[in-house]
């Protein structure tokens, strides 16, 4: 074990040693998409900044200046005139240099070396908290990550008590302060199965937010919608807390994968009931949340029957498992990567899974890891053990607390500044790595036995989107000079 650690010390140094490097190099760590040039109106190259993520358009002169400068200085504007004055024009160079200089001050271009802190630790604050209410379910889904519920921990409290919950919103940090915000989701196994903790949770965080009058709370919930009654729709949606609504596809597809453990039920009417009643109370439309499987890849299909069913979004997910029947082919990868560009190419409001990335492209907020574990956001178990969140909560080893004891800091120093793009050898020349953050720690921890080694599919599956949400733009964009790319969806 003591060879094995030196041998990735040594691997992690010679890493340090080649970013070092190339940043001598050059300055700026660009994307440069020639292909798109001949489609996009301005025939502007279509540059994506790695450091910053944004998205820029420039002319040959100035990608040629970002592309061969190798200080901002004026030391390094004579040697960009050396280099480049057998092609442009000095006054063309100057102006050039000017814009360029522009972008840097306007943090729109960022240099190798400006590598921006994870956190600032001093100023960590509990703001977003997942309650696993229930640790059971009516349905025992073949692809289930949580074990049937249970997290591989049947002995544990299979409802959380209401003193549980109660505890666990007094660690949240209440701030009045602008633009702060109070999350909380609820989880399962199926949260609706300890509905009266629910709704008790939801008015005991209002009555908490009370005196903060710049506090934003914000609900959600990941349902199977069986438990989803007239008047418990009613009251989710008067406190704007929007189910999302597990679904796999049609009645059989749905009911093979996501079968009901009482066998006489059909789990999938359940579904549709629960639907339809928080339909006929005018609730805003719901989002469908589908897990992708070698039964069924034809999300086209998908997409027309949900938006049938009066659900406004559809997000898909490929399933992420070993499992020869249930886990994709190349040739069913390449399937549902065709289908989501038709989707994207007939109707963009039809493809949630592009939306998010397109919209990421609007805003313009680089991420330095995947979410906010062991720093703003954790998961509780119903006896109030407190985890890094909920996809790891079947693996004591991410325990780092519990509700009544509070946090436990010397482990939490364990993994605060590990989470991140710096300590990943995979992500940390990966051009993408900025907008997804190196992927949820927990599925690529439970794929390839690593936090920070992305799922493959996963990672291929994100530059995907991201790949064509630019071409995309390009094609269909307002030539605006400047795109900016945010942060990628939660898992």
């Amino acid at each position: 074990s003591h060879i094995v650690m030196l041998y990735g010390f040594i691997l992690i140094i010679i890493w340090e040693l080649l970013n070092m490097e190339v940043s001598i190099m050059r300055l700026f760590d660009l994307k440069v998409f020639p292909e798109f040039r001949v489609i996009n109106d301005t025939h502007q190259n279509i540059v994506f900044d790695v450091v910053s993520t944004a998205l820029l358009q420039m002319d040959d002169v100035l990608l040629d200046v970002a592309q061969n400068a190798k200080q901002l200085n004026e030391q390094g504007l004579k040697d960009i005139h050396e280099s480049l004055s057998h092609k442009y024009a000095s006054s063309r160079i100057e102006a050039s240099w000017k814009a360029l200089s522009a972008l840097v001050s306007r943090r729109l271009l960022q240099p190798l070396s400006s590598r921006s802190p994870i956190i600032d630790t001093s100023a960590i604050r509990m703001n977003a908290i997942l309650l696993n209410v229930a640790h059971s379910c009516q349905l025992a889904c073949t692809y289930c990550f949580a074990e049937g519920g249970h997290y591989g921990r049947p002995e544990q409290e299979k409802v959380m008590p209401w003193r549980v919950a109660k505890a666990a919103i007094d660690m949240l940090d209440f701030i009045d302060e602008d633009g702060y915000t109070i999350a909380i989701a609820f989880f399962g196994g199926e949260p609706l199965l300890n509905w009266e903790v629910v709704e008790r949770t939801i008015r005991y965080a209002k009555e908490r937010a009370h005196g903060f009058k710049k506090t934003r709370v914000i609900f959600n919930m990941t349902t199977n919608a069986i438990g989803l009654t007239p008047s418990r729709a009613k009251f989710l949606r008067e406190n704007d807390c929007r189910p999302m609504i597990s679904i796999d596809g049609g009645e059989a597809i749905h009911n093979m994968l996501r079968p009901a453990k009482d066998a006489e039920k059909n789990s999938w009417q359940g579904t549709i009931e629960g639907v339809r009643h928080w339909n006929d109370i005018g609730g805003d439309p719901l989002t469908a949340r589908a897990t992708i499987t070698a039964k069924d890849v034809d999300i086209s299909s998908m997409v027309d029957l949900f938006r049938g069913l009066g659900f406004g979004k559809v997000n898909t997910q490929v399933v992420q498992t070993e499992d020869p029947d249930l886990k994709l082919s190349p040739e069913q990868l390449h399937l549902y990567e065709f289908q989501q560009l038709r989707i994207l190419h007939d109707n963009l409001e039809n493809s949630d899974d592009f939306q998010r990335v397109y919209g990421a492209l609007r805003r313009g907020r680089k991420r330095n890891g995947f979410c906010g574990v062991g720093y703003s956001s954790y998961a509780v178990e119903p006896n109030g053990d407190i985890f890094l969140c909920h996809r790891f909560a079947s693996d004591a080893q991410f325990q780092v607390g519990n509700v009544f004891a509070g946090l436990d800091e010397d482990k939490l120093g364990q993994y605060r500044g590990k989470f991140n793009l710096h300590e990943s050898l995979s992500c940390s020349t990966c051009w993408a790595r900025h907008v997804c953050g190196g992927g949820c720690y927990a599925e690529n921890f439970f794929s390839t036995g690593d936090p920070l080694t992305p799922h493959p599919t996963r990672c291929h599956l994100t530059k995907f989107m991201l790949y064509h949400s630019i071409e995309y733009l390009a094609l269909h964009g307002e030539n605006a000079p400047l795109i900016h790319l945010s942060e990628m969806p939660d898992c």
